[in-house]
């Protein structure tokens, strides 16, 4: 049967009207009359054989230098498994996935997983396994409705320390409207003193009635904190599934510009033109004034798109030429219009500079600033400072596979050197 909790998920922080209890039929019912799940699963044992531990490679965007990826690294977290074939965790937990495997209580086989949506401002991310076997034997978890304060709740997962499963349990203390560090949003959470540890992420959290009430996903930490863990309620956990179930994609409330992967970019003259995101700005916050930084950042959130595909166009860096000389200190510096065309997205100004056949390349910056260069000597001296980045970026990836990969992969792989496709074939 599926669960369905009856809030306003376009919010996601109505909050649940009192629960009634139907002995005759065991069902747990809203005052509206529609189900929120089923009785209670009693068996402990079987809750916690629907929680996995989530082994992720991540390997995450280079954004000083958009053409590159950081080293790689690995990570431990929980899942937990619900109806429809799914997997639920936390964002954080598969962020910039390379590779993301799935094992369940008592085994040592490791499934290759898919991940199916993100949602970044909820921190919830949503797996499936395609090999059946890894459902076999499993019953998903049911969702519950929101606790009350002071009801007793229980973390399960995989916390760091050791390969079992981990229980421990405390009381709801707080339900209010919380900072998710993820997304740098705010939503509605649960406080509970129950230990979430490194590992726990992405777990689920019980009521004492056996049902989910929410998903492990982030503490407090300090010398005054103790035993502060934060729980994404059932309420924006449902938005989320909904969501997806509607559209076989999550759209989120935030526009997908501010949370781009992969870093768009585009070269010209040693000027990096990137796209602003919120990852961008968390990579880059130590080279970026903090004036420079809260405007851009409130551009971001609050500003009023005119399209779709418009996008925060910025020069990120200016790699140094003989050609530049003089433009060094314009970095993080917005893109305002290119030829007295105002610059909408990256695309678009790739476009007109590379079809440009004026004189003079004249980019109109913010804070009153323009960079003026001559269109023939321009694109001439772009092309040598892509073939010279081109061989710095061979160098890195051999050196790269080197580490990561043995000789005999390293020969059936086809390095195609192009420096337009390395540099230029990456605009979304």
């Amino acid at each position: 049967m599926a669960e369905k909790v009856n809030v306003d998920t376009g919010r996601m922080l109505k909050s649940i009207e009192p629960i009634t209890k139907n002995r005759k039929t065991c069902m747990l019912t809203e005052n509206n009359g529609h189900v929120v799940s089923e009785a209670t699963n009693s068996n402990p044992a079987a809750r916690e054989d629907a929680v996995v531990k989530v082994f992720c490679a991540h390997s995450a965007p280079n954004y000083s230098l958009p053409w590159q990826r950081v080293q790689q690294h690995a990570s431990t977290s929980s899942g937990f498994i619900i109806s429809g074939r799914k997997v639920l965790t936390n964002v954080h937990s598969v962020e910039h996935y390379t590779q993301v495997k799935l094992k369940k209580r008592g085994s040592d086989v490791k499934y290759l997983a898919k991940v199916l949506a993100i949602g970044n401002e909820c921190d919830i991310a949503m797996l499936t396994v395609e090999d059946d076997e890894f459902w076999e034997g499993v019953s998903p978890i049911e969702f519950g409705p929101l606790p009350a304060l002071q009801d007793a709740v229980t973390v399960v997962g995989y916390p760091i320390g050791g390969d079992t499963i981990s229980v421990t349990s405390g009381v709801v203390s707080r339900i209010e409207i919380f900072p998710y560090k993820q997304g740098s949003t705010e939503l509605l959470g649960l406080q509970i003193d129950a230990a979430i540890n490194s590992g726990n992420s992405g777990g689920p959290t019980f009521s004492d009635t056996g049902k989910c009430v929410g998903v492990a996903f982030q503490t407090s930490k300090g010398e005054d904190v103790e035993n502060m863990g934060y729980v994404i309620p059932t309420a924006v956990v449902m938005h989320f599934i909904e969501d997806y179930e509607k559209k076989e994609e999550y759209t989120g409330d935030f526009t997908k510009n501010l949370y781009n992967e992969a870093p768009s970019y585009y070269i010209v003259v040693g000027f990096v033109f990137t796209v602003v995101s919120l990852p961008f700005l968390h990579s880059e916050v130590k080279n970026i004034q903090p004036n420079v930084v809260m405007k851009l950042l409130g551009k971001c959130l609050n500003g009023m798109s005119q399209s779709e595909d418009e996008q925060l166009v910025v020069i990120s860096q200016v790699l140094a030429a003989d050609i530049n000389i003089g433009y060094e200190g314009i970095n993080h510096t917005q893109v305002l219009a290119f030829n007295g065309n105002p610059v909408s997205n990256l695309k678009s100004l790739a476009s007109m500079v590379e079809n440009c056949d004026d004189e003079f390349l004249k980019f109109e910056l913010d804070y009153n600033k323009v960079v003026v260069l001559q269109t023939k000597t321009a694109k001439k001296a772009s092309e040598d400072i892509l073939t010279l980045l081109s061989s710095s970026y061979l160098i890195f990836l051999f050196n790269f596979l080197l580490t990561h990969f043995s000789a005999v992969d390293i020969v059936r792989l086809k390095v195609v050197s192009n420096k337009e496709s390395i540099f230029c074939g990456l605009m979304g």
